[in-house]
Parts: C-alpha cells; structure tokens; sequence
C-alpha cells in the first residue's frame, strides 16, 4: 500500500511539476518539443508505476485483486493516451492541431477516471482506513 501511494504521489507530482509553462509568442517547434517531452516523460513515469504495481501484487483487503486489476487498468490507459499525444503531436502540423491534441488528452484522461469504477472502492472501506494510517497516502487523500 505505502508503495503505491507512493507512486500515485510521483505520477502526481511529476504531472504538475513538468506540465510545460510555454509563452503565448512560443513557436510551433517549441511548443511540439515542450509538449512531446513532457508527455513522454508523463508516459514513462506512469509506466514505471505500472510495473511496480505488477510487481507488488494486489492489496490484502475483501476485492484486492479487483482493485489492484482496475488500477493497473487505470494506469496502463493512461500510458496510452499519454503516448498517443506524443505520435500525435509529433505529427501535428500546427498550433491549433496540437492544442486539439491536449485537450483530448484532457478529455481522455476524465473519461478514463470515470470508466475506472472499481478505482472508488479505493476511497472507502478497509484500503481507505489503511491508507490514512500510511504517511505516503496522505498527499492523496482529499
């Protein structure tokens, strides 16, 4: 459990603290640059919590093997929308192409967290109760 809040925690993190800061007069290569760095890296790190998921196994608590399997679930889509955006913007050929782009990945990522069920079990219950006595949880607790 403390290493999956863990990874949670840095998927976070990474997410908001490399989200590119890009000037309105930026160009179209700085822009596709910025934003295909930052999706990569988005990807990558994501990834890397879904092989430490694997490795770890599902939670000891009543439906830990659902839960575990919808979060995998969870961040294996986010790996694929955020390596589509990485080929799409890649070959966009404007500005307007590539802000079409991430507002998809926008669009993506919040149907993807409210397709992902089983992931609510995750605030409630035995794994909640367990989660607020694991310090690396509390940055994910509202």
């Amino acid at each position: 459990m403390t290493s999956t809040c863990t990874d949670l925690s840095a998927i976070l993190r990474q997410i908001q603290e490399n989200q590119p800061k890009l000037a309105s007069t930026a160009g179209l290569e700085e822009v596709r640059q910025a934003l295909v760095d930052y999706y990569a890296a988005s990807s990558k790190t994501v990834g890397d919590a879904v092989d430490h998921a694997e490795a770890v196994g599902a939670p000891d608590v009543p439906n830990g093997a659902a839960i575990d399997k919808a979060y995998r679930s969870f961040l294996s889509g986010l790996v694929d929308i955020f390596y589509n955006a990485v080929l799409d913007i890649s070959s966009a050929q404007d500005l307007s192409a590539i802000r079409a782009v991430n507002d998809k990945v926008d669009t993506d990522v919040t149907a993807l967290a409210n397709d992902s069920d089983a992931l609510g079990d995750l605030q409630n219950g035995e794994l909640a109760s367990l989660a607020k006595k694991i310090p690396a949880c509390k940055p994910l607790q509202g």
